[in-house]
């Protein structure tokens, strides 16, 4: 049983290198344009959103206030996956094709996570008052490199014109 968890991690890591180096080549759109790549972001920004609100009212020892709690958990929750849905179905789209947007889709929502944690741990590195200048440099490095690979990854136009393609003039479909 740890073989297989093993060689499925280790076929989910080189699934998600192969298809992070398709998009910075320009064989697959990874994010058509600026819009596209916020929606990805957006359900992860919206339950972290909803995790900061959720966690004011735990101070609270009010029973009514824990039902708020719940309702605005699940309001987070379905709002994120009409974002999750939405971005899959960009990703179809803008890859004219269901098993390659499917991909591509989930390679956007798995990444978009990563993106976040990462740059979020690192802000918080770069404010801690106990972080090192070196501890601090190494964040905004990190920053930096998240920042340049989705600024690479926004790719939707070079491929279009890579592949003959019309430029696409729904971009919010």
């Amino acid at each position: 049983m740890e073989d297989l968890q093993i060689t499925l991690v280790l076929l989910v890591l080189v699934g998600f290198i192969a298809l992070l180096i398709a998009g910075a080549t320009n064989k697959v759109v990874i994010y058509y344009d600026i819009k596209d790549f916020a929606i990805s972001f957006a359900p992860w920004g919206l339950l972290l959103i909803t995790a900061i609100i959720a966690s004011f009212y735990e101070k609270e020892n009010q029973e009514h206030l824990q039902v708020i709690q719940k309702i605005m958990w699940l309001i987070g929750t379905l709002v994120a996956a009409v974002f999750f849905y939405w971005s899959i179905r960009l990703s179809i789209f803008y890859n004219r094709s269901v098993s390659v947007g499917i991909i591509v889709g989930l390679f956007k929502v798995i990444s978009a996570l990563i993106g976040v944690l990462v740059v979020v741990s690192s802000v918080l590195k770069i404010m801690d008052k106990k972080s090192s200048m070196r501890d601090v440099m190494w964040a905004m490095l990190i920053i930096s490199i998240f920042a340049w690979l989705g600024k690479k990854l926004i790719n939707g136009e070079q491929v279009y014109i890579a592949k003959g393609w019309a430029l696409s003039e729904s971009a919010s479909q």
